[in-house]
């Protein structure tokens, strides 16, 4: 290392407490080591230590070598971040080859602790009772994260709800998270690079309930929810959906489907009201009002109708999943019902409802 590089400062970030900054930077990672101890009363069996590289990616700190590419990435200010290790999701007992083959929607009974998982390739049902201390909500939201794991959040009427939880289907385990910044029920979610991301939806106190424009994200690593910029429009019943690392949005509230927090796509369906909605590469799949509205994102169009059993919210819990040629999704109404779309015969058929006998 050169002498310039010497005289950069650096900032410490801590997960759950204020950082520190220092006029130089160590030269060495056991120096690098002593300072986190010495300062922040940590170690590395209790933290990692990461940072952001000029391409915006996170790399971790493990040794001499990777401390000194750290460095080379800061021209006056060296910003490292220690992550407890407690925060991290931890990934799933089970092998890869075990997880690439469930294909499995989820769904969370209102008013008691039961999870069903619906197996896409058997068709079955299977019960699930949490232990003590949740309870599931009316018109909460979920969403699968990479590690099989589920991010629930929200819910609740006639009072809606800011809570959020981890929950691990296969070990039938849960875990409190922090609240949101906003209580609310029929939200849009979906899960990117990291973060689980929450648009709008429905805030009720008592039986008076207001949509919103409100939106946060909540950074997995970090264990918080940061606010983000707000919709368009209020919305209820919203659609959210990933096309690349764009992220498209529908709801009650607008005829449109809109990227988030940009004006590249507005797409007109013609009809304002709750939907389920999916990406598959240029086209978009939205269940809405009268309709499955087949949209051509690159003509900025809805270029095909299949007719749904009766105008209705298709608001969905969770984002609709891919198997095959179908699109199989979580309809809200009446006791949940698994629903299914073969795009190439395009007959949409309820498959099997959520109610227990």
């Amino acid at each position: 290392m050169n002498s310039t590089m010497e005289d950069k400062k650096l900032k410490i970030l801590c997960t759950g407490r204020k950082g520190i900054l220092l006029p130089n930077y160590p030269k060495s990672f056991p120096d690098l080591n002593t300072i986190i101890l010495t300062y922040l009363k940590a170690t590395s069996a209790d933290f990692i230590i990461s940072f952001k590289d000029q391409d915006g990616d996170e790399c971790e700190v493990i040794d001499q070598e990777t401390y000194e590419a750290a460095i080379n990435e800061f021209s006056s200010k060296i910003v490292l971040k220690l992550v407890k290790k407690e925060l991290l999701v931890p990934a799933l007992s089970y092998s890869n080859s075990t997880m690439q083959n469930k294909f499995q929607l989820k769904f969370f009974k209102k008013r008691s602790r039961i999870m069903v998982l619906f197996d896409i390739e058997s068709e079955n049902l299977e019960y699930i009772k949490l232990p003590r201390g949740i309870l599931f909500k009316e018109y909460a939201a979920w969403v699968d994260l990479p590690t099989g794991e589920i991010l629930y959040c929200g819910g609740g009427h006639p009072i809606s709800s800011d809570e959020a939880y981890i929950i691990n289907p296969y070990t039938r385990t849960y875990k409190k998270l922090p609240n949101m910044q906003y209580t609310r029920h029929s939200h849009g979610i979906a899960y990117s690079n990291g973060a689980v991301y929450v648009f709008g939806g429905i805030q009720n106190m008592l039986f008076y309930g207001t949509m919103t424009r409100k939106c946060e994200r909540y950074v997995i690593e970090d264990d918080y929810w940061e606010e983000i910029p707000d919709l368009d429009s209020p919305r209820g019943d919203v659609a959210a959906t990933l096309r690349g690392d764009d992220i498209l949005l529908l709801g009650k509230g607008s005829n449109s489907i809109v990227q988030y927090n940009s004006n590249e796509i507005n797409i007109d369906l013609g009809e304002d009201c709750g939907a389920s909605m999916i990406a598959d590469k240029n086209f978009v799949y939205a269940f809405h009002g009268q309709y499955i509205k087949i949209c051509d994102v690159t003509q900025r169009k809805v270029v095909e109708k299949i007719n749904l059993p009766g105008s209705k919210s298709w608001w969905s819990h969770t984002p609709p999943m891919w198997y095959g040629d179908c699109v199989y999704l979580i309809w809200w109404e009446d006791h949940g019902w698994i629903c299914k779309f073969n795009s190439k015969t395009k007959e949409f058929t309820k498959v099997v409802s959520m109610k227990k006998d």
